[in-house]
């Protein structure tokens, strides 16, 4: 028993420590951290889903325009 007294004030200072700089949290805080983190994360950064259909329409769309392209470069070259 003397040596909990004895380190008592070190224990109230660490705990004290662990408070103030929210070592700790509960599970609610925790989820309403993550909840700020992927919303912040979703106003900067694109969805992998979302930016493979956009490279995949940008490349048909290259596709096409090289068609096109070549199309016309045939006629030049033939007329």
């Amino acid at each position: 028993m003397d040596k909990w007294i004895e380190y008592a004030p070190i224990l109230i200072v660490i705990f004290m420590f662990f408070l103030q700089y929210k070592i700790f949290v509960t599970p609610e805080q925790m989820t309403k951290e993550f909840m700020s983190f992927e919303s912040h994360l979703e106003k900067k950064f694109v969805q992998k889903e979302t930016y493979s259909v956009a490279i995949a329409e940008i490349k048909s769309d290259i596709a096409e325009m090289k068609e096109k392209l070549d199309k016309i470069y045939e006629k030049l070259t033939q007329g």
